[in-house]
């Protein structure tokens, strides 16, 4: 029970250790229904930023949740399967032929947890992992984290217009196919011959500054 209760975080990961701690109410022992309850308690007192609809009206986005994000992630790698390999951090690796990492990532449930919790963490005005990287001055940037090691975190931030199709967002969203860091970071990315091979991905989404910002977050794993 106290395990669960530590990892009681805001939004949305919050909600499934609430979860969680509904099904421990109903099947617990007298001893642990207090700490059930608390933990309940806890995360129900947490509210979750609520989205501004007006602000995004006009937005198209490929992906509406975290879910959806990591399907985004997996189109844009079946896209550019019969492209060269990425190895290395964006725009100072290199392009080569050899290839480790599966073409599709599988999402994994922990991967979510991990991934919500830092996209709350941002959402609640934390500085991105890692470096930023774009690939025009138009476009919003992307910050990777853990290139090369067995845990690499992309991070980025929407705001309302960015997938509006009359401005063209293949220019001005983060988390489009056409950005050349994204590409390079997890499109085309692949530690071969000598790097960790990253097979699993986990994503989180979070609603900061007043509904008008939305924190999209990658986790990759072996």
């Amino acid at each position: 029970m106290v395990t669960l209760m530590a990892v009681c975080l805001p939004g949305a990961f919050c909600q499934i250790a609430a979860r969680r701690g509904e099904r421990l109410v109903r099947g617990a022992r007298a001893t642990s229904l207090l700490a059930a309850v608390l933990l309940v308690a806890s995360c129900s007192r947490r509210q979750e930023a609520q989205l501004d609809e007006a602000a995004w009206a006009a937005d198209r986005p490929p992906y509406r949740t975290a879910a959806e994000l990591c399907e985004h992630v997996n189109r844009g790698r079946d896209a550019g399967r019969e492209h060269m390999r990425f190895k290395g951090v964006p725009w100072r690796g290199a392009y080569q032929s050899e290839w480790s990492w599966p073409v599709r990532f599988t999402e994994d449930a922990s991967l979510d947890g991990v991934a919500q919790a830092e996209a709350e963490r941002l959402a609640a005005g934390g500085a991105p992992l890692g470096t930023k990287h774009r690939d025009s001055s138009w476009r919003r940037p992307i910050w990777v984290d853990g290139v090369g090691t067995e845990r690499e975190t992309v991070s980025a931030e929407d705001l309302p217009g960015d997938w509006n199709p009359e401005r063209d967002p293949e220019v001005h969203a983060a988390l489009a196919e056409t950005n050349g860091a994204l590409r390079m970071a997890v499109l085309h990315q692949d530690s071969a011959p000598d790097g960790p091979a990253l097979t699993r991905i986990g994503c989180g989404s979070a609603v900061g500054r007043e509904g008008r910002s939305l924190w999209w977050v990658i986790v990759l794993a072996p």
